[in-house]
Protein backbone atom coordinates (compact mmCIF):
# COMPACT_ATOMS: atom_id res chain seq x y z
CA UNK A 1 0.00 0.00 0.00
CA UNK A 2 2.90 2.33 -0.74
CA UNK A 3 1.30 3.73 -3.87
CA UNK A 4 1.89 7.50 -4.16
CA UNK A 5 -1.55 7.89 -5.78
CA UNK A 6 -3.20 6.55 -2.61
CA UNK A 7 -1.07 8.44 -0.12
CA UNK A 8 -3.24 10.55 2.16
CA UNK A 9 -6.49 9.43 0.50
CA UNK A 10 -9.38 7.64 2.19
CA UNK A 11 -12.43 5.96 0.71
CA UNK A 12 -16.08 5.19 1.41
CA UNK A 13 -15.83 1.73 -0.13
CA UNK A 14 -12.88 -0.55 -0.87
CA UNK A 15 -13.44 -3.78 -2.86
CA UNK A 16 -11.39 -6.97 -2.51
CA UNK A 17 -13.03 -9.31 -4.98
CA UNK A 18 -11.62 -12.83 -4.87
CA UNK A 19 -8.27 -11.43 -3.81
CA UNK A 20 -7.60 -12.61 -0.25
CA UNK A 21 -7.04 -16.24 -1.29
CA UNK A 22 -4.41 -15.14 -3.86
CA UNK A 23 -2.66 -12.50 -1.75
CA UNK A 24 0.78 -13.02 -0.18
CA UNK A 25 -0.16 -11.06 2.98
CA UNK A 26 -3.96 -10.98 3.37
CA UNK A 27 -3.86 -10.16 7.10
CA UNK A 28 -1.57 -7.18 6.57
CA UNK A 29 -3.79 -5.97 3.74
CA UNK A 30 -6.90 -6.10 5.93
CA UNK A 31 -5.08 -4.28 8.75
CA UNK A 32 -3.79 -1.59 6.37
CA UNK A 33 -7.25 -1.00 4.86
CA UNK A 34 -8.55 0.27 8.20
CA UNK A 35 -6.42 3.41 7.71
CA UNK A 36 -7.90 3.97 4.25
CA UNK A 37 -11.59 3.89 5.23
CA UNK A 38 -13.60 7.03 5.81
CA UNK A 39 -15.75 7.02 8.97
CA UNK A 40 -18.72 4.80 8.19
CA UNK A 41 -16.89 3.34 5.17
CA UNK A 42 -17.11 -0.31 4.17
CA UNK A 43 -14.95 -3.02 2.66
CA UNK A 44 -16.59 -5.32 0.11
CA UNK A 45 -14.97 -8.77 0.10
CA UNK A 46 -15.62 -11.76 -2.15
CA UNK A 47 -14.17 -14.99 -0.74
CA UNK A 48 -14.40 -18.36 -2.50
CA UNK A 49 -15.72 -21.34 -0.55
CA UNK A 50 -14.04 -23.71 0.07
CA UNK A 51 -11.18 -21.37 0.97
CA UNK A 52 -7.95 -22.58 -0.66
CA UNK A 53 -5.18 -19.95 -0.60
CA UNK A 54 -2.20 -19.99 -2.95
CA UNK A 55 -0.10 -17.37 -4.66
CA UNK A 56 1.15 -17.57 -8.24
CA UNK A 57 4.86 -16.80 -8.65
CA UNK A 58 7.35 -17.05 -11.50
CA UNK A 59 8.38 -20.48 -10.23
CA UNK A 60 4.87 -21.86 -9.66
CA UNK A 61 2.34 -21.79 -6.87
CA UNK A 62 3.18 -21.25 -3.20
CA UNK A 63 1.32 -20.78 0.06
CA UNK A 64 0.90 -17.19 1.24
CA UNK A 65 3.41 -15.94 3.79
CA UNK A 66 0.45 -15.00 6.00
CA UNK A 67 -2.09 -17.76 6.38
CA UNK A 68 -5.68 -17.15 7.45
CA UNK A 69 -6.85 -20.09 9.58
CA UNK A 70 -10.26 -20.42 7.96
CA UNK A 71 -9.90 -23.68 6.04
CA UNK A 72 -13.30 -25.34 5.85
CA UNK A 73 -15.58 -27.05 3.40
CA UNK A 74 -18.92 -25.38 4.02
CA UNK A 75 -20.16 -21.84 3.61
CA UNK A 76 -21.29 -21.68 7.23
CA UNK A 77 -17.94 -22.88 8.64
CA UNK A 78 -16.05 -20.43 6.47
CA UNK A 79 -18.32 -17.57 7.53
CA UNK A 80 -17.88 -18.38 11.22
CA UNK A 81 -14.11 -18.84 11.05
CA UNK A 82 -13.49 -15.74 8.92
CA UNK A 83 -15.61 -13.64 11.28
CA UNK A 84 -14.24 -15.03 14.55
CA UNK A 85 -10.57 -15.61 13.65
CA UNK A 86 -9.87 -12.76 11.24
CA UNK A 87 -12.39 -9.94 11.13
CA UNK A 88 -13.45 -9.53 14.78
CA UNK A 89 -9.89 -9.54 16.21
CA UNK A 90 -8.99 -6.76 13.73
CA UNK A 91 -11.93 -4.62 14.80
CA UNK A 92 -14.17 -5.27 11.80
CA UNK A 93 -17.89 -5.90 12.03
CA UNK A 94 -19.91 -7.86 9.47
CA UNK A 95 -22.72 -5.70 8.10
CA UNK A 96 -23.95 -8.12 5.45
CA UNK A 97 -23.08 -11.58 4.14
CA UNK A 98 -24.39 -13.33 1.03
CA UNK A 99 -23.85 -16.67 -0.63
CA UNK A 100 -23.67 -16.45 -4.43
CA UNK A 101 -22.60 -18.62 -7.37
CA UNK A 102 -19.20 -17.91 -8.90
CA UNK A 103 -17.99 -19.09 -12.30
CA UNK A 104 -14.21 -19.15 -12.55
CA UNK A 105 -11.90 -19.45 -15.51
CA UNK A 106 -10.68 -22.98 -15.97
CA UNK A 107 -7.23 -24.49 -16.11
CA UNK A 108 -5.48 -27.52 -17.62
CA UNK A 109 -7.92 -29.88 -15.91
CA UNK A 110 -11.25 -28.19 -16.43
CA UNK A 111 -12.57 -25.49 -18.76
CA UNK A 112 -14.79 -23.79 -16.19
CA UNK A 113 -15.26 -24.09 -12.45
CA UNK A 114 -18.60 -23.52 -10.74
CA UNK A 115 -17.86 -22.40 -7.19
CA UNK A 116 -19.53 -20.67 -4.26
CA UNK A 117 -18.56 -17.13 -3.33
CA UNK A 118 -19.23 -15.44 -0.04
CA UNK A 119 -19.82 -11.70 -0.42
CA UNK A 120 -19.08 -9.66 2.69
CA UNK A 121 -19.77 -6.05 3.53
CA UNK A 122 -17.72 -5.15 6.60
CA UNK A 123 -17.02 -1.96 8.48
CA UNK A 124 -15.13 -0.88 11.54
CA UNK A 125 -16.75 -1.93 14.81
Amino acid sequence: MNDPLLEGRTFDCIALLNLLDRCQKPLSLLRDLKKKLNPGGVVLIALVVPFSPWVETNSGYVRPTEYMEIKSETFEETANKFTEKVLAPMGYQVKSLSKVPYLSQGDYYKELYSLTDSIWVIGLA
